[in-house]
């Protein structure tokens, strides 16, 4: 049996107000980006620890509209994270760090409940691991080997998912459930 797509309960529309898009990358062409790290503030992990995983790492700030914009559907995609082999990998790119990030998420807390947020990583865990990031927000979807497989800047409404479950489509199928 295949993983079921991903639903949000959000408009379907993948209207798109971004830059840059690599489109999907071939697997031959693709960036490893296990050593890129990040911390919830107490523990540091890395996207190697999500192997087997299609991880979305999704960098944001508070000051910018498409961002905000953005948070409820990246919250509702990381309720989702046990029902299916992902993670959803929100890091905030404030330069004041979590005395702005704080604040806001507690104005925010109704829409983005159960919200995690985390920092980058830096030297060699930082987000030069990944790619360059040249404006907010900027998404990376990285594929179960740990290598980026699409990255694009900007926010459509619906377009993470999507692009979120033609990586899904790469996994292999789950093993056969054994019967008692």
């Amino acid at each position: 049996m295949r993983f079921l797509p991903l639903v949000l309960t959000l408009s379907a529309s993948l209207a798109f107000a971004g830059g840059e898009d690599t489109g999907l990358i071939p697997k031959a062409q693709r960036k490893d980006a296990s050593a890129f790290g990040f911390t919830d503030g107490r523990n540091m992990k890395t996207i190697a620890e999500y192997r087997g995983k299609v991880v979305v790492v999704d960098f944001w700030t508070t000051w910018c509209p498409p961002c905000r914009a953005s948070l409820p559907e990246i919250a509702h995609l990381q309720r989702q994270e046990g029902k299916a082999p992902i993670a959803i990998i929100p890091v905030n790119q404030d330069e004041e760090g979590w005395s702005v990030v704080t604040p806001f998420l507690m104005k925010n807390k109704k829409a983005l409940d159960g919200f995690r947020v985390y920092m980058p990583g830096v030297g060699k865990h930082g987000v030069a691991v990944l790619g360059k990031v040249s404006g907010f927000p900027t998404t990376f979807i990285v594929d179960a080997d740990g290598k980026v497989a699409w990255m694009w800047s900007g926010y459509g409404q619906g377009l993470m998912l999507e692009r979120l479950n033609t990586l899904l489509k790469e996994l292999p199928p789950p093993p056969p459930r054994s019967t008692p």
